[in-house]
């Protein structure tokens, strides 16, 4: 049963915005980690160990997203249990990763890059519901 009528551009909207976000944070992450914007602006004030830490702890909760992905797609196989979006996993894994990654590093930074389009996005995907589509 559908609740609402949203418009779906709000949704894509939102589910570009996590796409862009994240393929930003790979870059910085992947290639751009030894730069001083890296280095002084997002990391400045913690020391090397605790650089380590919050990485050994962020690279964790992504491997957790990966078991849990793989989870899904053994209990996607079972008829019996209902379906999810893919765009739906996806967010939630955003919005938690938003909330660990603002309390690893003291910022809310994270939170409002990672989470915010989840917790936009989330309620109109599940308002905009069609039964047939889950």
């Amino acid at each position: 049963m559908k609740f609402l009528s949203i418009p779906k551009h709000w949704i894509n909207f939102c589910l570009v915005w996590a796409v862009v976000a994240h393929l930003l944070f790979l870059v910085a992450e992947m290639f751009l980690w030894q730069t001083s914007f890296m280095q002084e602006i997002l990391l400045g004030g913690f020391t090397t160990a605790q650089k380590a830490e919050i990485l050994a702890h962020n690279v964790g909760l992504y491997n957790g997203f990966l078991s849990a992905g793989a989870l899904w797609g053994l209990l996607a196989m079972n008829p019996k249990i209902p379906k999810v979006k893919p765009a739906v996993f996806i967010l939630v894994c955003a919005f938690i990763a938003g909330i660990y990654g603002s309390i690893s590093l003291g910022r809310p930074t994270a939170f409002l890059l990672q989470s915010l389009p989840s917790i936009i996005a989330l309620p109109l995907i599940w308002l905009n519901n069609d039964e047939e589509e889950q």
